[in-house]
């Protein structure tokens, strides 16, 4: 008797395994389902914003859309989402910097630079859940957000948001507040990378706006550090 129900609680743990291995099987087959077509949609809209490209007048409000489907994503409260939607920014196959340098050169319309200059923001510096990424995963965001600002030097990202800066303090500007201090901070990191910075600067001739600008905002935490992180690249040349 003692036998048949060791032999039975043996039986059950053996089928209590076999379930647990199916369920974690079935988990991962749903979990691949899911980012196949979460990176389908991320794909579309890179695409769709690609064939806008060559009529961007006609197509404002297209492209409008789509930013704002792109950023609505990369700033999911969806860890899974917001990851995919990274990972396929990220990747080199589909020239998203270039793209977005095109469209902020080519473009004025606020909300369309803002989503844009929010895209890279997180493209370089990613929101981080409550559980701490581990080493290699962690490591491979560190990689991506350094290739990011790689790629936004190599397609002439320094000057394009130099050149937006300069807008800024036209008299006729209307660029919002949100839009100024996200292309201080991008430019903020593409500085301590990019070795041709302080010569970019004299040659557009915008120290003095940085001066300005740390004159009048100098009590302002978000605008400071990324103007003194500026001024600390161009002072070492």
């Amino acid at each position: 008797m003692k036998k048949s129900r060791v032999d039975d609680k043996e039986n059950h743990w053996v089928e209590d395994n076999k379930l647990d291995k199916l369920l974690s099987h079935n988990d991962q087959i749903d979990m691949s389902a899911i980012n196949k077509i979460e990176d389908t949609m991320n794909e579309a809209l890179i695409e769709k914003l690609r064939q806008c490209l060559p009529k961007h007048q006609e197509n404002s409000e297209n492209i409008k859309n789509l930013l704002a489907k792109l950023y609505t994503r990369i700033t999911s409260s969806d860890r899974k989402i917001r990851e995919r939607t990274l990972e396929t920014l990220w990747s080199k196959e589909y020239n998203i910097i270039e793209i977005f340098m095109v469209l902020l050169e080519a473009c004025r319309d606020n909300t369309v630079c803002c989503n844009i200059t929010g895209i890279l923001h997180e493209c370089i510096a990613p929101q981080q859940s409550k559980v701490k990424l581990k080493g290699a995963k962690n490591k491979h965001s560190k990689s991506a957000s350094r290739t990011t600002i790689a790629q936004l030097i190599q397609f002439g990202g320094t000057q394009v948001f130099l050149k937006l800066l300069i807008n800024s303090q036209r008299s006729d500007n209307t660029m919002s507040e949100v839009l100024v201090h996200e292309v201080l901070w991008i430019l903020s990191q593409i500085a301590q990378k990019d070795v041709k910075f302080p010569l970019k600067v004299r040659l557009l001739n915008v120290t003095k706006v940085f001066h300005f600008l740390l004159k009048h905002h100098y009590n302002d935490a978000r605008l400071l550090l990324p103007l003194l992180l500026i001024l600390k690249s161009i002072a070492k040349n």
